[in-house]
């Protein structure tokens, strides 16, 4: 975009009022990200859509130690987008995933692009569109330290995003374990409540997550 490649390449072109207009009306119609971030070369932020904060360094803490500093650092080396892993920012105080891509201009890196995923929204969607019945849900889990960490809110514990963490043993006992290590899997089995379900488990590498789809027998 025109208005965008200009903000890289003169940065006090990003306080002008008609850049700000243009990304209003930009994050209104990509309203999939809470914030869009403008990053210079040497990890800089010169731009927030949602904040007056910026001319930070994510190279710098406390930001370079997060997931999404981490994963900026990544995008830095490769050149190529990525996603941060989902996670509860302490710095930000607030649920975090970023989609970050390197942005090019005549073949020139110019800087990069990160866009605050609105994560709620992917979880709705996926409750909304699996069709399960009355008994069906969905678990979405990450790995972290030795355990599979729920990261979306239980239907039954509506409280459970990042405060529920199942510690793995010697060999993972649960379809949500299984499936933040990657195994694939259908079969009956008893869940967090107690109650016999049939469950269905698979990983998804972008964004590192373990999803369980079960239903009450």
């Amino acid at each position: 975009n025109k208005e965008i490649i200009t903000s890289f390449k003169d940065h006090a072109f990003s306080r002008d009022p008609s850049f700000n207009n243009f990304m209003s009306a930009y994050t209104q119609q990509h309203d999939f990200f809470r914030n869009i971030l403008l990053i210079a070369n040497d990890g800089i932020i010169f731009y927030s859509s949602q904040s007056d904060k910026f001319n930070v360094s994510i190279l710098q803490e406390p930001y370079a130690s997060t997931d999404f500093g981490k994963a900026f650092e990544q995008v830095m080396i490769t050149l190529t987008p990525t996603i941060s892993p989902l996670s509860y920012g302490y710095v930000s105080k607030q649920t975090t995933m970023y989609a970050i891509q390197p942005v090019f201009h005549e073949k020139k890196l110019i800087g990069f692009i990160a866009g605050l995923i609105d994560h709620k929204k992917i979880f709705a969607l996926t409750h909304n569109v699996l069709q399960l019945g009355a008994t069906g849900e969905v678990m979405i889990a990450k790995y972290i330290g030795n355990g599979a960490q729920i990261i979306a809110d239980l239907k039954y514990k509506p409280d459970a995003a990042f405060n529920i963490i199942e510690y793995i043993q010697a060999e993972p006992s649960t379809a949500i374990q299984k499936s933040v290590l990657g195994i694939h899997g259908v079969e009956q089995a008893i869940d967090y409540r107690g109650v016999q379900t049939i469950s269905a488990w698979s990983y998804i590498p972008i964004v590192g997550w373990g999803i369980v789809l079960k239903v009450d027998t």
